[in-house]
């Protein structure tokens, strides 16, 4: 099966492999190909302008997620007083329904920002709302879920997911290429990624690009099931070793704390020096010492 037949209408969470049935339209890959996801770090970019596209669309995903939060909750006090009351459910395809129903009067600067970044807001929420709701009914694990509160802008995790337009990498494997955002410099290189896509083993399906302690995109890939993924651990399925912020660092305090072996001199007089006063480290091919023609005898 050609990889450009999936077409999927719902946004990736997942982060490991997923079953799937293949067919056309549904949540889950095609048989044989697997969605992971990985994470590059990138340098905020430096033209005023670049920027002044991207910080609207990090506030309009905070405030769709308010929105249909403060609907929910709008809903949840009028079902007490009147128990015929009609909620909207609590799902993505219902919830965007809805907001393109009152944008106009509440958002009326909604153009401004791509619908991806309300499209965004609302499922982060329809996911908490999902975790409670799994929590209280016991099919989750671990410690209690409660009910999802505001976003605020300085605890919330700035962040955007693009489903929609062209998500590439550029023949200079150091630039990542995002819908209405623009190009994005990355600080990995994104080469064995390109040549995947070329050779039509995996396709990018979306990108997230978040601002928090630096700025990273976080790539949703659909690959032939076996195929090695670039840098890969394949200990842990779904997670990048090379292209994951602060990999570089990590591996260089490694080679710090453990540093290489070095060669031992060898053993008995044979590292003492001779009546001559040379080594026999010193008479080594690689380790022979060059001579000074100042102080040589003649």
């Amino acid at each position: 099966m050609d990889v450009a037949e999936w077409a999927p209408t719902q946004h990736v969470h997942s982060q490991t492999a997923i079953g799937g049935t293949g067919k056309a339209g549904c949540r889950c890959p095609p048989d044989g190909w697997v969605a992971r996801g990985f994470v590059f770090e990138v340098a905020w970019p430096a033209d005023p302008e670049a920027v002044a596209r991207i910080h609207p669309h990090l506030g309009a995903r905070r405030f769709a997620c308010n929105w249909a939060l403060a609907r929910v909750k709008a809903d949840l006090d009028a079902k007490k007083l009147d128990p015929a009351h009609e909620s909207v459910p609590w799902n993505l395809d219902a919830l965007r329904k809805q907001f393109n129903v009152e944008k106009h009067p509440v958002a009326p600067w909604w153009r401004e920002s791509s619908k991806e970044a309300y499209a965004t807001g609302i499922a982060d929420l329809c996911v908490a709302l999902k975790n409670r709701s799994e929590s209280r009914s016991g099919r989750r694990s671990g410690r209690k879920v409660g009910f999802p509160g505001f976003r605020s802008k300085r605890k919330d995790q700035a962040r955007v997911r693009l489903t929609t337009g062209p998500v590439r990498t550029e023949p200079d494997r150091r630039t990542i290429t995002l819908p209405v955002v623009g190009p994005l410099h990355s600080l990995e290189s994104t080469r064995r990624l390109e040549r995947l896509v070329a050779t039509g083993t995996a396709r990018i399906l979306t990108a997230t690009l978040s601002e928090r302690l630096g700025a990273a995109v976080r790539l949703v890939l659909l690959s032939r099931r076996g195929t090695p993924l670039p840098g890969a651990d394949h200990g842990r399925p779904g997670r990048c070793r090379s292209g994951a912020p602060g990999a570089r660092h990590r591996r260089r305090r490694r080679r710090h704390h453990h540093p290489r072996p070095q060669p031992r001199p060898p053993a008995g007089d044979a590292h003492r020096a001779p009546p001559g006063g040379t080594t026999a480290l010193s008479t080594h091919p690689r380790l022979e010492r060059p001579s000074n023609p100042s102080t040589s005898p003649p």
